[in-house]
């Protein structure tokens, strides 16, 4: 079964388990704002429980 992934400009995807903070948080509440002459982006943020084990697994993306 082949499946066409749509993503819409301005979805927010967060990778990892732990918390957004204080710069994640900050991108969602912007994206979520009608700014007058300004797009929407593609977000992805990166949560630090994820970084760690990134760096864990000799810098290479498990499976998890």
């Amino acid at each position: 079964m082949n499946a066409k992934v749509v993503e819409k400009v301005g979805d927010v995807k967060k990778y990892g388990a732990g918390l957004l903070s204080g710069k994640g948080e900050g991108l969602v509440k912007i994206n979520k704002r009608q700014i007058p002459g300004a797009h929407k982006l593609r977000t992805r943020i990166l949560t630090t429980e994820f970084y760690d084990n990134y760096l864990n697994n000799g810098d290479k993306i498990g499976n998890d």
